[in-house]
C-alpha cells in the first residue's frame, strides 16, 4: 500500500495526478518525521489532501490550524 494514498479516487479521480504531483515536488519534506507524524491522523491527513486537491483559502486555513504545532506543514502548503 502506497504511503500516501489519495483518499478522493471514487469522487475526484481527475485530481489524482494533482496530488501525485504535489508528493513529488515535496518528497524532502514528506520524508520529515514531524510531518509523517501529524499525517498518521486520518483527520489530519484528509485536511491535508483537501488542502492539496482543492486549493481554496478554507481548507488552507484549516491545514494551518491543526497543523499550527508543525511550522513545516504550513510553509509546504
Amino acid at each position: 500500500m502506497e504511503k500516501y494514498p489519495f483518499v478522493h479516487k471514487e469522487v475526484h479521480p481527475h485530481l489524482e495526478p494533482v496530488f501525485h504531483e504535489f508528493l513529488q515536488q515535496h518528497q524532502q519534506e514528506m520524508s520529515n518525521r514531524v510531518i509523517a507524524s501529524f499525517l498518521s491522523n486520518p483527520e489530519y491527513y484528509r485536511l491535508f489532501v483537501d488542502a492539496v486537491c482543492f486549493p481554496e483559502k478554507e481548507h488552507r486555513n484549516l491545514i494551518n490550524t491543526n497543523g499550527s504545532k508543525s511550522f513545516r506543514i504550513k510553509k509546504m502548503m
